[in-house]
């Protein structure tokens, strides 16, 4: 690579946010024709630019910097999310395979760049600088985003993919994690200005449940499976991590992350954070009383760290838990500040028993399914989607030996996916069925400032966002689209 990749994982350059007011709003009547890009003014969702409905044509002209994910209609006349501020816009990136109706007219549009079939449910997302302007002068903007495709059966059944790459070399099986899974993670090289689709490729393929992940600060993308299987109910042994280049081309082959020269990660993955003063990777489980774990990668250098040499593995523990303190939920009093701690799990017990199991043995506090994980100069925030004292899910935040409930968690519901920019100001996701809210907490001395609240979908959740400059990049898992929030001129 000419140029040396830049990690935005925290956001590059200052990010200036400007709200109306912190309303939260219904989106039930939002009738649009599906336009690209959207302004509201005066609570009213208005088209910006129209674009033509149905499929372009595929040519060498269009794959360079095509509109074909702009001309590609979705299967509903009405688009349920919009803005919550007049100061912003947004542009429609990618619809993924979930928003179209599939029928034999409209096929061309469930291929991506490389000729494999379109993946459903984006979730999480990060952004890095890449140079793939196909010799263009310019820099490019290369999205990593994990798709959360989970099987319908537990039965060995071939994934229908490409046979060839686009120049007619023919596929390895090895770069096929497991042909009996659909999931993955997309690489979509976009024109950071304006929003275009360049190209649209499968990074890694034959996965089962990766919604989690997460830009690291050396420049590769970590992600995870959120569903574990033995060897032998599918093809492969599932509920790994693994790390991936964004500036790689095309697929590549995946392998998962080990623990040591005989045992390799295996858990329900459900949040990721990293910690690179501390030097430790935090993985929160998406099992329903799930643990907090801390990976500590064996080779860590100036230059980052070496996650294929292996690492060692602590759980969270918490000073006077009792078994029915959490009751398979977060239960946590706002006026409570627990002390915790870590249980480091023998390397020797991985190759006998899951990961789980192991810190379950040891004493792990069960927290609750996790949704996301976010560190900022070591203050850690975890959030939990279900539970919580009033059944609408639960924040916590770690702070040097002091877990206790976040301030700002009632003005959340369902709170998922997590997002620290570089000034350290935060953005959450919710995972509610119907009308879910990207909410911003400005950073206010110690703690936050009031929510705002910038987008809303209506039905199913938003899964991922991230910040890259002055664009905000937004998942919506459950209706299919990938977003670009930019501010108005």
């Amino acid at each position: 690579m000419n140029q040396p990749l830049r990690v935005l994982f925290f956001g590059l350059a200052t990010l200036t946010f400007v709200f109306l007011s912190s309303t939260r709003v219904s989106a039930s009547e939002i009738n649009t024709d599906a336009p690209r890009i959207f302004s509201i003014k005066d609570g009213k969702v208005s088209p910006i630019k129209k674009t033509a409905a149905g499929v372009q044509k595929k040519t060498e002209e269009s794959q360079k910097e095509t509109a074909q994910e702009n001309l590609t209609a979705p299967k509903k006349e009405e688009t349920p999310y919009a803005l919550l501020s007049n100061q912003w816009e947004m542009v429609r990136v990618v619809t993924w395979a979930n928003n179209y109706e599939i029928t034999d007219k409209n096929l061309s549009i469930q291929k991506l760049s490389d000729g494999f079939a379109r993946p459903q449910f984006p979730a999480a997302i990060a952004a890095f600088v890449t140079d793939r302007n196909n010799g263009k002068e310019g820099e490019t903007l290369t999205l990593m985003i994990a798709h959360d495709e989970r099987p319908t059966k537990t039965e060995k059944n071939e994934a229908t993919v490409a046979v060839k790459f686009e120049n007619g070399q023919e596929i390895s099986s090895d770069l096929i994690f497991d042909k009996s899974a659909k999931g993955g993670v997309t690489r979509v090289i976009i024109n950071p200005e304006t929003g275009n689709v360049l190209r649209i490729e499968m990074a890694m393929l034959g996965t089962l449940g990766s919604s989690a992940g997460v830009a690291t600060p050396w420049g590769t993308f970590l992600t995870g499976e959120s569903i574990v299987s033995e060897e032998g109910a599918l093809n492969s042994r599932h509920g790994n991590l693994f790390e991936l280049k964004p500036d790689a081309f095309r697929l590549g082959a995946c392998f998962p992350l080990p623990i040591s020269t005989e045992a390799r990660i295996n858990l329900s993955v459900g949040a990721i954070a990293i910690d690179e003063v501390a030097q430790c990777i935090y993985v929160g489980e998406a099992a329903p009383t799930g643990f907090l774990y801390r990976l500590k990668p064996r080779l860590w250098t100036q230059n980052g760290a070496d996650l294929s040499a292996g690492m060692k593995v602590e759980v969270l523990g918490v000073d006077g838990f009792k078994p029915s303190f959490f009751d398979d939920k977060l239960q946590l009093n706002p006026a409570s500040k627990l002390k915790y701690f870590w249980i480091t799990l023998p390397e020797e017990s991985f190759t006998s028993s899951d990961l789980h199991t192991v810190a379950a043995k040891a004493g792990a506090a069960p927290l609750g399914r996790f949704g996301g994980l976010a560190n900022f100069k070591g203050r850690l925030i975890a959030t939990f989607p279900e539970g919580g004292l009033d059944g609408k899910g639960g924040v916590i935040v770690l702070q040097g030996d002091t877990l206790r409930a976040w301030e700002g968690e009632k003005e959340v519901v369902s709170p998922g996916a997590i997002f620290y920019t570089s000034q350290g100001d935060l953005l959450l996701c919710e995972e509610r069925e119907n009308d879910s809210h990207l909410v911003f907490f400005t950073k206010s001395g110690s703690g936050f400032g009031a929510a705002q609240s910038l987008l809303i979908c209506k039905k199913g959740s938003i899964s991922g966002a991230c910040v890259a400059g002055k664009k905000v990049f937004v998942n919506l898992r459950d209706e299919g689209v990938t977003l670009m929030l930019r501010q108005k001129e």
